[in-house]
């Protein structure tokens, strides 16, 4: 009630021209209403980041912005009187019913309308992640829910008349503010059944995990068919307190208690077995504070134990039961959620003529993270295609380089393009090199440039290349080296070998390699 209705609808052919349409109240009053098209328009060389990607959206009312074509639906829009409410609406000898929602007291709601998270916004790079929802008219009140509150989106009924009507927004703002709206009232009916149970589903709609360096990030459910239903339940006519409750109930049983990924393979290594240690990233998703571990299910030594409030996230490192094909696998548990990650455990044998690394992945994004399931490569990420070959060359007095090949758009200009080479432990390396496009190569460590080019740098028009010769002090007496590699493009994008990397992370993992079998 007091809202701009935006109607999705199916259009015959025959009547899909955007304009004035002819409306009527179920008591014969005209109201003014018109179809538009609504489009959203997604860019595939877009720069994926942590939330989906909100696409670019317009409203298309006249015949010259071709409607009808792309990725988009049809929607009425119109400015109802408050005083037709219990109404349907008569378009093209049709009625269309309405639910009616009247807005309660915020006296009474107030609770269920406050920002769930309102010290977020402070926190490092959160405005960042949550850009994408804020420009986003279908996804903008979980943003605001989360940081902001709802209690905006409440409508004033004081202004009820024969002619009142609510001010006729932007298309696009009517289709947010409605869905904020719609999303308050929901709310507000189950706060009314259940403060206690409204604050719990709140906080799962609004899900953030606190990391180990103070970072905040949104980890909540992604599924819009799951959230349509949660809502359209909520606000069931026919519904009562037993089906909301049943609703909202339903709705968080269906989410995962924890997560985990890999960090690191082997960037780490037990002083007395020589083992490689990995490291693993959990968080806690439930709603209550529990225990969090991660071990070898074949190991003796005891499991890495904390205690994990509710979304909160932490690094546990732990060695791996060893496969024969020399990956390892830790089990990891959250409570009475678990899970087993595989990691690359054993040390990789480089032998003639030499050990491909690559193609480098893109970082983590919210969707694949949540999946488990390796990073999607756009087709903006192909065309960035990196990767290295670890070798030894003929007569080069035992000396190992790697050579690196870069692919890169013609069009990207003179955007700032380089390769980064991590050697020794995560977190405490002995080296970090990198290597810019048509630059000198930098010890990042001592600031120093190196004289480890073997050869010339070659660029082209869509690619780059160059070999370095590996620091002898890397490898140890039998001939390990411990690698990880990084590519940093245009518009901060960056690509990791062997493990994809979350935004937040300042470094990328590491693998065990072992040169001595080359002969």
């Amino acid at each position: 009630m007091g809202t701009t209705l935006v109607l999705p609808v199916s259009v015959l052919p025959s009547l899909a021209k955007p304009g004035p349409i002819s409306a009527q109240l179920e008591d014969g009053r005209e109201i003014a209403a018109k179809l538009v098209w609504i489009r959203v328009e997604f860019d595939p060389n877009e720069v994926a980041r942590w939330l989906p990607e909100a696409g670019s959206w317009s409203a298309i009312d006249t015949l010259q912005g071709r409607p009808g074509e792309g990725q988009g639906y049809w929607a009425i829009l119109t400015d109802l009187p408050l005083d037709s409410a219990g109404q349907g609406i008569w378009i093209e000898r049709g009625l269309i019913e309405i639910n009616w929602i009247a807005p309660l007291p915020q006296a009474r709601t107030s609770d269920a309308l406050a920002p769930v998270f309102p010290d977020a916004l402070g926190s490092p790079g959160y405005q960042a992640y949550l850009a994408p929802e804020f420009s986003s008219p279908s996804r903008r009140w979980r943003a605001r829910l989360s940081a902001e509150g709802l209690a905006a989106a409440v409508p004033s009924l004081t202004q009820a008349g024969d002619d009142a009507r609510p001010p006729t927004p932007d298309p696009l703002e009517a289709i947010a503010s409605q869905q904020e709206s719609r999303w308050a009232a929901a709310l507000s009916r189950l706060h009314q059944d259940d403060p206690d149970l409204c604050e719990r589903l709140r906080r799962v709609l609004c899900m953030h995990a606190e990391l180990d360096n103070g970072t905040r990030i949104p980890v909540w459910p992604l599924s819009q068919r799951r959230l349509d239903r949660l809502l359209s339940e909520l606000l069931n006519s026919g519904g009562n307190v037993r089906t909301r409750a049943r609703a909202a109930a339903d709705f968080m049983a269906d989410q995962p208690l924890g997560l985990a990924w890999v960090i690191d393979d082997a960037g780490l290594v037990d002083a007395a077995t020589g083992d490689a240690i990995s490291t693993v990233g959990i968080v806690n998703l439930g709603d209550r504070a529990t225990l969090a571990w991660a071990a070898s299910s074949a190991s003796e030594s005891p499991a890495n134990i904390t205690t994990l409030e509710s979304g909160r996230g932490v690094a546990l490192t732990s060695t791996s039961r060893k496969q024969p094909d020399g990956t390892g696998s830790i089990e990891i548990n959250v409570g009475r959620w678990n899970t087993t990650r595989t990691v690359l455990s054993s040390p990789i044998p480089v032998t003639p003529p030499g050990l491909r690394m690559g193609p480098f992945l893109p970082t983590w994004t919210l969707d694949r993270w949540q999946a488990a399931a390796e990073p999607t490569r756009r087709p903006g990420d192909v065309e960035w295609t990196t990767a290295a070959l670890l070798e030894r060359l003929p007569g080069s007095n035992e000396e190992w380089t790697l050579y690196v090949e870069c692919l890169r758009p013609e069009h990207a200009g003179n955007d700032a393009d380089s390769v980064r080479i991590w050697i020794g432990p995560r977190s405490k390396p002995i080296s970090v090199i990198r290597v810019t496009r048509g630059g000198t190569p930098t010890d990042e460590l001592s600031l120093s440039t190196p004289e480890i080019l073997a050869g010339s740098m070659r660029v082209q028009s869509d690619r780059w290349s160059f070999r370095i010769r590996l620091p002898r002090a890397a490898f140890d007496t039998q001939g390990g080296i411990t690698l990880g590699l990084e590519r940093i493009g245009s518009q901060g994008r960056r690509w990791t070998w062997p493990r994809p990397i979350a935004p937040w992370q300042s470094e990328p993992g590491r693998v065990r390699l072992d040169t001595s079998r080359w002969g």
